[in-house]
């Protein structure tokens, strides 16, 4: 499709359309200035950063702007800031007067954002070029640059769900858990310790002083305990603990704190 022929372009009634392979391309006729969209006989005045530019807060923006088209004079042109979604506080304007004058046909806007500590959406303003020079025109599609500053303090609020405000209680919650497991693990670990300490040695026999037989438990069809004549008391070197033993069975007394009447056992011989 030759979109020139058709007369279906869009270039400016001072520009001439040229047709190329699945498109088409404008320029100024010569005597005007302009991008072929947007031609005068003046020098056009326009933005030649793009149209809409992406800042993490902190950071300065700097837009690049320009006038093409001879310069036979002095131009002065100005930048309009103006929030959107962002405020005031959010930016500051450092320098946004343009001077252009023959061999200068470039100057720049610079703005700083404001590094905060709030988490937050983005942040929008927009800057809008204006002049009072008659010398100049401004290039209508090159006019305004939109500036999104981006938060880098974490996900905006519209991003946290409602469960994420239970995370410091969920936190909290494990730590303790922890914190028991640990005091329970301790415990368990002293009173180990507490009990081998406290676990009764097996110990040998150093004299054997014969066969003994209690009468108080003789015939006693309650208890029926049978004292068989294998039966005997040995004594271990430690004297706190006495030895009951027979042939499957050893029992360990301490008897350290105790009195023992030695009359109120019969000894057999």
């Amino acid at each position: 499709m030759n979109e020139c022929l058709l007369g279906s372009d869009n270039c400016h009634d001072d520009a001439i359309c040229i047709d190329n392979e699945g498109n088409y391309s404008c320029q100024c006729k010569p005597g005007y200035f302009g991008d072929g969209f947007d031609c005068s006989a003046s020098p056009i005045l326009g933005f030649i950063s793009p149209a809409k530019l992406t800042v993490v807060e902190g950071n300065n923006v700097v837009l690049d702007v320009g006038i093409i088209g001879p310069l036979t004079t002095h131009v002065f042109a100005e930048a309009i800031v103006s929030p959107k979604t962002a405020s005031e506080a959010d930016f500051k304007i450092l320098s946004n007067e343009l001077n252009f004058h023959p061999g200068v046909a470039t100057d720049k806007i610079i703005i700083a954002t404001t590094d905060d500590a709030i988490v937050e959406d983005d942040e929008v303003f927009v800057v809008t070029l204006t002049t009072t020079n008659p010398v100049v025109q401004i290039n209508q599609t090159k006019e305004v640059t939109t500036v999104t500053i981006t938060d880098n303090d974490g996900a905006p609020p519209s991003a946290v769900s409602s469960g994420s405000n239970s995370s410091p209680a969920v936190i909290g919650g494990v730590i303790a858990a922890v914190v028991v497991l640990a005091i329970a693990l301790l415990i368990l670990v002293c009173f180990c310790r507490r009990s081998r300490k406290r676990g009764l040695p097996v110990l040998e026999n150093t004299r054997d002083i014969g066969e003994f037989q209690n009468p108080a438990y003789v015939g006693d069809p309650k208890l029926d305990i049978e004292v068989k004549p294998s039966n005997h008391y040995e004594e271990p070197p430690d004297s706190k603990f006495k030895v009951f033993s027979s042939a499957s069975d050893a029992y360990y007394v301490n008897t350290e704190n105790l009195d023992v009447d030695d009359n109120a056992y019969e000894v057999v011989n």
